[in-house]
């Protein structure tokens, strides 16, 4: 049985702003409210040669001139030195596959990204709180080398200029002992709205005899028997129809995520989390 909580959320235009959350009034609120991220160009950096193959990305500027050697000790180690900049790897995970690319500018710029190949589900360190990202965990690190506390944090995805907005919504279950729980939200795309990446994601732990699985629109996308994943992939926005697994545009597009526990006295457990992001210009 689905859990009784939909969160409904729609994009829409209205007075040139980004409206994401539209809720009937009898239904209940999911475990989170989505989040929706503004993406503007960083104005005044002007180095664009610097930022070819660069993709999602969080930058800041902290106002002051910044020591480039004292920033470099924030890195791992160090791509190119130009006259004014330096670009470097942070480590922010005890994977090098997190590893994210740093720019650093003598005038107060830091950029922090990655590649224009990854999706952006890969700045996810717990849907749950999606602020909480690994490209702003390598802004951090840099910052503390410089004796920075505080700072404000912008996005832009190089690879799509046009975008103006970053969506990441999800949901989680969890289940002990035999069962399955399951938790949905619906999202609805309208079709006058511009979407340059759409995917989904998926994060589960299952002890063994358990499972989780993640659904769009009643396809299963990913699952995971006895084990600890995270996957994503991307999908995509189709104008009409009847296809599963996909987001058909101007409709309620049901994401459930399901997990299924083990056992009756010496119970194991499943837990999972899912959801989607969305690149799009309204």
């Amino acid at each position: 049985m689905i859990g009784r909580k939909i969160l409904v959320i729609a994009i829409v235009i209205c007075m040139a702003l980004l409206i994401p959350i539209q809720l009937p009034k009898e239904v209940e609120r999911g475990e989170i409210p989505p989040t929706v991220l503004a993406l503007e160009a960083p104005r005044g950096l002007e180095n664009e040669s610097a930022f070819i193959g660069a993709g999602i990305s969080a930058y800041t500027n902290i106002g002051k001139q910044i020591n480039l050697s004292l920033a470099e000790e924030a890195f791992k180690g160090v791509e190119f030195r130009g006259d004014d900049y330096v670009i470097g790897i942070v480590s922010v995970s005890g994977s090098e596959d997190d590893d994210v690319h740093v720019y650093v500018q003598k005038d107060g710029w830091i950029v922090a990204y990655y590649p224009d190949h990854q999706l952006v589900p890969k700045i996810i360190k717990d849907l749950m709180n999606p602020a909480d990202n690994k490209l702003e965990d390598a802004l951090n690190k840099v910052c503390e080398k410089l004796n920075v506390t505080s700072f404000k944090v912008n996005y832009y995805h190089f690879k799509y200029p046009e975008a103006n907005a970053m969506l990441i919504a999800g949901d989680k279950a969890e289940k002990y002992c035999s069962g399955c729980t399951n938790n949905a939200f619906n999202i609805i795309v309208p079709s006058n709205v511009t979407v340059h990446e759409i995917c989904w994601y998926f994060w589960a732990k299952t002890e063994a005899g358990c499972s989780a699985r993640l659904y769009i629109n009643g396809k299963e996308v990913s699952s995971v028997g006895g084990s600890t994943i995270t996957k994503w992939n991307t999908t995509k926005v189709i104008s009409s129809g009847n296809e599963t697994g996909v987001i058909i545009a101007d409709k309620p597009n049901e994401i459930k995520v399901q997990a299924c526990g083990y056992g009756v006295r010496d119970c194991n457990c499943g837990r999972a989390k899912g959801g989607i992001t969305v690149i799009y210009k309204i």
